[in-house]
């Protein structure tokens, strides 16, 4: 199964306003995506973007998380790259992943999970 992805709007680093917010928004034909939209758009942003802490499981809408993987950044060393490691992998995303091993990658990091595509780009893309 091929996944489009389409090019992504930074709306943190375009500083975007209410109003071209508003006008993002109705151009998100998804109900999924809408809903993830007004999920992430409750969050604090008192210092850029949300803290991890501040992205909880349990209140991101329910037609939203079967879709949705949350990844922790591990910082080792200073100096040294962050580990990433999935927290949470929804269950559409571990149906996606069929063939692959682990087919539920939650809790394992990045670099000790096999993609589609191979490791290389989506450890660059989530670094």
């Amino acid at each position: 199964m091929a996944v489009l992805v389409p090019e992504i709007v930074d709306i943190e680093s375009e500083g975007l306003g209410l109003e071209e917010l508003h006008r993002f928004r109705a151009l998100i034909g998804s109900p999924v995506l809408l809903s993830l939209f007004d999920y992430w758009m409750t969050l604090d942003r008192t210092g850029g973007l949300p803290a991890a802490t501040d992205v909880d499981a349990i209140n991101i809408p329910r037609k939203v998380l079967p879709h949705c993987m949350l990844i922790d950044v591990e910082w080792r060393e200073p100096g040294t790259s962050p580990r990433l490691r999935f927290r949470l992998v929804g269950t559409v995303v571990v149906d996606n992943r069929a063939g692959l091993a682990p087919a539920d990658p939650t809790g394992r990091p990045l670099d000790e999970v096999e993609f589609h595509e191979g490791s290389e780009r989506p450890l660059q893309f989530y670094g």
